[in-house]
């Protein structure tokens, strides 16, 4: 990312960036400060369990967490290595959940629930943002378009039902994979989505051409 590309991603309207990093963590931080020196957006940073202790302390020390909203998953799920963590920054958890028990009545050491509804059951996410009061991010799981449409239209949701809890969505994926006949139906302006047409999450003529197969 250039300044030049920073300005003009600020100018369409971003105001968050997320780093899916943990591979590569000299050329992973050089980026970092380069997003953080601007001042203007913030930072989200996905490590999908990859460091340890030992790598994720001299990571942090090296920049300005004041811009950062969170670190995804720095490493394995433990209440302790998460607890002496969040001292340096907020922490989210994502693949990491599955190692939480789903009907505690204390929230996990997390200010941050990533939520994919293509992958869990909401029924146990909105029992959990009610019971925990955690802060939450809907993102797609970088699938088709119908799916990256239906996190979005949970976002929405679950803002209306939880304004203070809710950070910004990360449903911006389509561009991961080939255009499909679906990706037309979708409008992007800048960050944003434009709804698309028809009931539920739209798609009708479309997915009534397709070829379905009774599941049983």
């Amino acid at each position: 990312l250039t300044k030049i590309q920073l300005g003009i991603n600020k100018k369409l309207g971003f105001e968050v960036i997320k780093i899916k990093a943990g591979r590569d963590l000299e050329k992973e931080l050089f980026y970092c400060k380069r997003i953080l020196e601007t001042g203007n957006f913030g930072l989200r940073l996905d490590f999908n369990s990859s460091l340890d202790w030992a790598s994720f302390q001299k990571f942090f020390e090296s920049i300005p967490t004041k811009y950062i909203e969170y670190a995804e998953d720095p490493f394995e799920y433990s209440e302790e290595m998460w607890t002496e963590a969040q001292k340096f920054l907020p922490l989210a958890l994502d693949f990491e959940a599955k190692k939480i028990s789903w009907q505690a009545h204390e929230a996990p050491v997390a200010q941050v629930l990533i939520v994919k509804p293509q992958r869990m059951n909401m029924e146990s996410v909105l029992g959990c943002l009610e019971a925990w009061k955690i802060n939450f991010t809907v993102t797609s799981s970088m699938d088709h378009p119908v799916g990256v449409v239906q996190a979005y239209s949970w976002a929405q949701q679950l803002f209306q039902r939880f304004p203070k809890q809710a950070r910004a969505p990360g449903c911006l994926t389509l561009d991961i994979y080939d255009e499909t006949s679906y990706n037309s139906e979708i409008s992007v302006q800048g960050p944003w989505l434009k709804p698309v047409m028809g009931p539920g999450s739209g798609f009708k003529k479309l997915l009534e051409r397709e070829p379905w197969i009774p599941f049983t």
